[in-house]
């Protein structure tokens, strides 16, 4: 997304080659820096549905500088998935 490109379009061509999923979220200022999933600019359920139909076994929320502790971030970002998997 940070390169201009829409995320689920791009992943599409790979469906049923990637059985890992790295996840990052990015703020919504002009810094598009990194962000805890769920409180960016991305919008997730659709890349997790399509990982779900698309051979993907793992998501693995990657987040390389975080603001606070490390784990509160982690736990963040893992909230916001779990409601998500709930719509899906």
């Amino acid at each position: 997304m940070k390169a201009g490109e829409d995320p689920l379009t791009f992943i599409s061509q790979y469906a049923n080659r990637m059985p890992i999923l790295h996840l990052k979220d990015m703020t919504s200022d002009g810094r598009q820096y990194f962000a805890e999933i769920g409180s960016g600019i991305i919008d997730f359920a659709p890349i997790l549905r399509w990982g779900l139909q698309s051979g993907v076994e793992w998501f693995a929320v990657e987040q390389d500088y975080c603001s606070g502790a490390p784990m509160d971030s982690l736990a963040q970002s893992l909230e916001h998935l779990l409601m998500l998997e709930k719509t899906l």
